[in-house]
């Protein structure tokens, strides 16, 4: 269904399942999995395995973030642990081989929270009086950074849609 939708983009320049004889617009999944698929496919992608490198890359990708993430809160061998544990985790390892979304998902949410927790580290020290860890810019592009992720997200599985409602809600 994914490459059906990305390469509708790519021939029609719409979001349409071809394999569709009403040829009507999709709208079961979001596009920035199909996107994604378009652009690897524009640049040359053609057989099953460099397709399934859309959903292997996030995966590593996911855990590194993870590792980063857990280890500025629980240091260096628990944050070790963690990673470890969510490679073998059975989702991890089932998903990370099919050509979905959902390694693509949790990547993003993943940079969406250690993005905003690195933002709301810098907040709270500034509210303490304490030494600023990042200069205001560097404040501005991590909570860029953290938006932009949650949204993609959000237009990667509709399963986004609480992490955007939890950030509008906490940064009010």
């Amino acid at each position: 269904g994914y490459i059906s939708l990305a390469h509708g983009l790519l021939v029609d320049g719409s979001y349409l399942d071809v394999f569709d004889p009403e040829r009507m617009k999709h709208t079961k999944y979001p596009p920035v999995f199909p996107g994604l698929l378009a652009m690897m496919i524009a640049l040359g992608a053609r057989t099953w395995g460099t397709l399934k490198l859309a959903a292997a890359v996030p995966t590593v990708l996911a855990v590194v973030a993870t590792y980063v993430w857990a280890e500025r809160r629980v240091g260096v061998w628990a944050a070790f642990g963690v990673a470890v544990l969510l490679t073998l985790s059975s989702g991890i390892v089932y998903y990370s081989h099919w050509v979905l979304s959902d390694p693509l998902f949790l990547a993003l949410t993943i940079l969406a929270l250690a993005a905003l927790s690195v933002w709301d580290a810098a907040q709270q020290e500034e509210v303490d009086g304490g030494p600023d860890e990042l200069s205001g810019r560097r404040q501005t592009v991590w909570l860029g950074v953290g938006v932009s992720a949650a949204g993609l997200a959000y237009f990667t599985r509709s399963a986004g849609l609480p992490l955007v409602l939890a950030l509008l809600g906490w940064l009010a």
